[in-house]
């Protein structure tokens, strides 16, 4: 092959790198998009003004559910509150780890000694506040389904256009909190693994959130897409 066929040659393979190098640009950005898209569509479940419900047994992923419309009310500037008993399940590192401001994160524990009406009047007052741009309630261990303190929660929210989470513990056939709430999901954990190798096992490469949902008043959003979550370092 003379010198001129040569250059053409290596012309041809330098432009094939170029444009597999602008491929694989453009997959990676639209696998940017697309992740970006799934937090989206996991983080604005809770609209302003309206009572979201999170709910689920055994292997749910309501608090990864709920961090994440945490994480996004934060990024739009937000106050946000989260309440729970006072041996509630929350774990400041994994909420750092989520992308969670913790100097802009009040936490309240409530005592037993209040009863089922503790919860649900701290909220009141935070969002009678107007300060709160986000309260999330964590209902997990208790049942409080009265409709008049959710008239008086959705009221307040709607005034001060702040969005309301309540995490429950229920399976999924079973009745939402009342009438008043706007979306209730049930948001899953479902492993992924690496493909089998020759004579070793699969691999855990994380999880991905899967978001059923089971009650849409607007009846626009019946379906969301995974969502990518990985679970704690150290654990396969």
């Amino acid at each position: 092959m003379g010198e001129a066929g040569k250059r053409v040659v290596g012309g041809d393979l330098a432009i094939s790198g170029v444009i597999r190098a602008l491929e694989l640009e453009r997959d990676e950005s639209a696998s940017q998009r697309e992740n970006s898209h799934r937090q989206t569509e996991l983080a604005h479940l809770a609209e302003p003004g309206k009572m979201l419900e999170i709910s689920g047994d055994g292997a749910s992923a309501r608090i990864t559910t709920a961090v994440a419309i945490v994480r996004q009310a934060q990024l739009e500037g937000e106050t946000t509150a989260w309440i729970q008993p006072s041996d509630g399940p929350l774990f400041p590192p994994d909420f750092a780890a989520s992308g969670v401001d913790l100097n802009a994160l009040v936490v309240i524990h409530i005592e037993p000694t209040h009863g089922r009406r503790g919860i649900p009047r701290a909220a009141e007052l935070l969002l009678r506040s107007g300060a709160f741009g986000l309260v999330v309630m964590d209902l997990s261990e208790q049942s409080c389904t009265k409709a008049n303190w959710q008239a008086r929660l959705q009221g307040l929210a709607r005034l001060h256009q702040s969005r309301l989470v309540v995490l429950t513990r229920k399976r999924d056939h079973t009745d939402s909190l009342g009438p008043l709430v706007n979306l209730r999901v049930a948001p899953t954990r479902v492993a992924r693994h690496s493909p089998p190798s020759s004579g070793k096992n699969c691999m855990s490469m994380g999880f991905d959130v899967q978001t059923k949902v089971l009650k849409d008043k607007t009846g626009h959003r019946q379906t969301l897409p995974p969502s990518p979550r990985r679970g704690p370092w150290g654990l396969g």
